[in-house]
């Protein structure tokens, strides 16, 4: 049985400063309540709202709603006691939440890093939740991401999805963050042929690759950004031709430009998802 202190103080673990833990940033302000996307699901509008002063939520997009430990229950799939020993555990670190909007978490060069504590395999609900919000199953995330704890902005504790790169850091995604860690770089993923790559802008156009296609039997390069196409130029020409699959937006075809100006073999697969930004985004709206 869980002691009825140890519940009165799990019932006061800040909502908002736990959903803040996991990347959620609230939308707006409304009187006493902050206005979020929900959390347990996929939407534009936001539907979930938080009152500070009774430190409960309501989520009209599922109909739930509850104190701090109904909400880590939905998130996360644990039972009551699990619950409320993670909001304890969270209360030992956690920070205050008050004031204006925290601002973005810095990921722009020459910003403060983002400092990595923990890289564990892919479990939490929450982020296998986005992943499946992005088309992607759990099974194939779970292969090629992990779940990234780190430190941010005035020693903010978050954790995300993260995709390695060849260099030693992580591409990090959730539902309201997008970032990485130093070094920044591409990331390798070798194959079994070698005369043929598939190049990919980002980690989850690879993933919507795995997930619509299979496991390729050729190399995989995903650039992580258009930046480091000068980075990957060594390894890419080591291929004797390439299947770009790059956004279709300006920087996804001035890369597409460049690589065929280094005098590289390129077959450019964007006809497979025309009409979309990239192949994630047709994923999503097959």
């Amino acid at each position: 049985m869980v002691p009825i202190q140890d519940i009165s103080k799990a019932k006061a673990v800040s909502i908002l400063a736990y959903l803040e833990s996991l990347g959620h940033r609230p939308h707006s302000q409304q009187g006493r309540e902050w206005a979020y996307r929900s959390p347990l699901q996929e939407e534009r509008t936001p539907s979930f709202f938080v009152n500070t002063v009774k430190n409960v939520f309501a989520d009209y997009s599922s109909q739930e709603q509850g104190d701090s430990i109904r909400l880590v229950r939905l998130l996360t799939g644990q039972d009551f006691p699990s619950a409320v020993q993670e909001l304890l555990n969270f209360q030992g670190h956690s920070f205050s939440f008050s004031g204006p909007l925290p601002a973005p978490i810095p990921a722009e060069p020459g910003q403060p890093a983002i400092e990595v504590i923990a890289v564990r395999p892919l479990t939490h609900s929450a982020l296998l939740h986005y992943v499946q919000s992005r088309g992607i199953s759990s099974a194939v995330a779970q292969t090629y991401c992990q779940e990234v704890h780190y430190l941010a902005a005035k020693g903010r504790t978050f954790y995300a999805v993260g995709f390695a790169n060849d260099c030693g850091g992580f591409v990090l995604r959730s539902a309201n963050f997008k970032g990485q860690t130093a070094p920044a770089g591409f990331t390798t993923i070798s194959g079994p042929r070698r005369a043929r790559a598939n190049v990919f802008e980002g980690f989850f156009n690879f993933l919507s690759a795995v997930q619509l296609f299979g496991s390729s039997s050729y190399a995989s390069i995903v650039l992580n950004s258009t930046n480091n196409v000068t980075k990957a130029l060594p390894v890419l020409r080591n291929f004797d031709s390439l299947n770009l699959y790059l956004d279709l937006d300006k920087a996804g075809q001035d890369a597409v430009g460049r690589l065929k100006k280094e005098g590289l073999n390129v077959i450019d697969r964007s006809e497979r998802y025309a009409g979309f930004n990239d192949l994630n985004h047709y994923l999503v709206n097959q």
